[in-house]
């Protein structure tokens, strides 16, 4: 298990390693340190690219779980 955990921990997706931390180490979402791991997930290659397609109001004009449409069929970068 703990390699398993490792391998979560040193997830190059800050998204993976958050979970790891809040969900199974139990980590505080609080702390200073989650904070701006969740600050590395709002900025990461993966959210830009799922809500590059947002107009100017903020809302997406597909629903997100139209099949083979949008941003993030397409890869991050």
């Amino acid at each position: 298990m703990q390699s398993i955990l490792d391998r979560l921990l040193n997830s190059a997706e800050p998204s993976i390693r958050y979970k790891a931390r809040v969900h199974v180490l139990k980590e505080r979402p609080d702390s200073t340190a989650i904070r701006q791991l969740q600050e590395e997930i709002r900025v990461s290659p993966r959210v830009t690219k799922i809500l590059s397609e947002r107009r100017p109001d903020g809302s997406i004009p597909f629903h997100p779980y139209a099949k083979f449409y949008g941003a993030h069929w397409f890869g991050v970068g």
